[in-house]
């Protein structure tokens, strides 16, 4: 089992103000211009959301509320050798899968881990989505369905470091529920802040939530 790198938080905005200078008038001054109305700015972009915002500062791991959002969801299984480009290849699918269908991208991409055993795992992939069509879009992948992420209490601890190296992560987070006498639920969730192209890249940065049991 390699050790993990790094499970922690990610941890001054200045504000000048424009002086006009004041200039002295010699003769009788013409009656001011009437100013333009600012137009108003237009709204920033808005880029996808994580389930639960990371705050700036916080201790490991820290309780969050999670709600659930509209999602494309595709089920498989695998191996773990492999399973981090099984994951990979899936997320692609899902995205290529919104854009052709026009679906706007909310969030970052889900695993939802159902099964696991010495060798493989099953598994929901989701990507969150602004909203559920009303119709199934033309041409749409039979094995996608839409569904919700999600939702509800859960531990959240972060990760990262290659995902080579995760099941460190995993033995820490298990010492600290039993040392809590924390059950749990079986499955457990990873969000994918930043996926490298390859299992072994160190700038990969996960999510994971851990659901107690109600």
């Amino acid at each position: 089992m390699k050790p993990m790198k790094m499970l922690l938080w990610m941890p001054l905005l200045a504000a000048t103000l424009l002086l006009a200078p004041a200039y002295a008038q010699t003769t009788p001054s013409e009656p001011p211009a009437t100013s333009t109305p600012a137009t108003e700015p237009a709204p920033l972009p808005t880029g996808p959301k994580a389930m639960a915002e990371r705050p700036t500062q916080s201790s490991l791991p820290d309780t969050v509320s999670i709600t659930g959002r509209p999602a494309l969801i595709v089920s498989g299984d695998g191996l773990w050798e492999g399973g981090y480009d099984i994951l990979r290849t899936i997320f692609q699918r899902l995205d290529a899968a919104a854009t052709k269908a026009g679906l706007k991208k909310t969030g970052y991409p889900i695993a939802i881990f159902r099964e696991t055993t010495d060798t493989g795992f099953v598994f929901d992939a989701m990507l969150p989505i602004e909203t559920t069509p009303t119709a199934t879009p033309a041409d749409f992948p039979p094995e996608l369905k839409f569904g919700t992420t999600p939702s509800g209490s859960a531990f959240r601890f972060v990760y990262q470091a290659s995902y080579d190296e995760i099941d460190g992560a995993y033995e820490q987070i298990t010492a600290y529920l039993d040392a809590k006498d924390i059950a749990v639920e079986d499955t457990f969730i990873e969000e994918f802040l930043t996926m490298g192209a390859q299992s072994d890249d160190p700038a990969t940065d996960i999510n994971i939530y851990v659901k107690p049991k109600q």
